[in-house]
């Protein structure tokens, strides 16, 4: 069997989940031939999944690192199943295509998104990292590049902060979040009460990712508005206006991919309990 064959070819890990009880990413790619087949686009994940899938067998992981990764790999092949069932069309832009080498970027990347899932210390972000790579496979307006540059960022996120970026866009929608949030700034007036410092740090950094920001003057979303009372937290939340924390264009597509209005209830009150200046 030459090396294009057995790429090709489902190992015995990608083939073995779909009974009970199996390894790595067998049942996720069990279901190519289910949802994911029949048509130009079911072929096109297909070759994707089991290539990556039997390129990842490969390599030595620890029992946590086998963990992080079936679980990356499930969601990211249901959620693709999900918007083919829907009738949503991947990307046609040569993200599936291969190169000269045989490779594509889509391959890439999610070889790219299941090494950064097997090496993530948090179990809560890794089904936001499957998640991400089929927003990628679905979304033209994302460039490759871009893409990349996407992954390392979440890499890097705390889950916290996705839940942060999750947060303040169901805040700035109306409804419950948006009224708590107002209610917030009258509680801090009348009762002193602030964000944790670190839930201001871990906004702030959000804030240097060029994900979160503030309703400036100008009708931009950005860093805080200098003012003489506060030039000492410029660059920083600190003393903001919290019912004017928006997403910036960046956030609101890093939200989108991730599908990060899948983040739980119970998470989104643990960020309002640390706004309120309580862990």
């Amino acid at each position: 069997m030459d090396e294009e064959d057995a790429r090709s070819e489902p190992s015995e890990l990608v083939t073995s989940l779909s009974g009970a009880g199996g390894a790595v990413v067998g049942a996720a790619v069990t279901q190519l031939a289910g949802p994911f087949a029949g048509g130009a686009s079911g072929a096109l994940m297909e070759r994707v999944f089991l290539r990556v899938g039997t390129e990842i067998e490969r390599r030595v992981l620890s029992p946590r690192q086998a963990k992080r990764i079936e679980d990356a790999y499930r969601v990211a092949s249901d959620s693709i199943a999900d918007k083919l069932e829907r009738g949503e069309e991947p990307r046609a832009d040569g993200f599936f295509d291969e190169d000269d080498h045989g490779n594509s970027a889509a391959e890439e990347l999610l070889e790219g998104v299941l090494r950064t899932a097997a090496d993530a210390w948090e179990q809560r972000k890794v089904p936001y990292l499957g998640r991400l790579f089929s927003g990628l496979s679905f979304d033209s307006g994302v460039d490759v590049a871009d893409g990349s540059y996407f992954l390392r960022l979440a890499d890097r996120l705390t889950y916290r902060q996705l839940a942060l970026l999750a947060f303040w866009r169901a805040a700035g929608e109306g409804g419950p979040y948006e009224e708590a949030v107002i209610r917030l700034g009258i509680d801090q007036d009348e009762q002193g009460g602030h964000p944790t410092a670190v839930l201001i740090a871990e906004m702030d950094d959000l804030l240097s990712a060029g994900l979160l920001g503030v309703i400036r003057a100008n009708g931009t979303v950005g860093a805080p508005d200098p003012s003489i009372a506060g030039i000492a937290d410029v660059g920083s939340f600190r003393g903001a206006d919290l019912t004017s924390m928006r997403l910036t264009a960046m956030g609101e597509t890093l939200h989108k991919l991730m599908d990060l209005d899948l983040v739980p209830t119970e998470d989104l009150d643990s960020v309002l309990e640390a706004a309120r200046g309580r862990e």
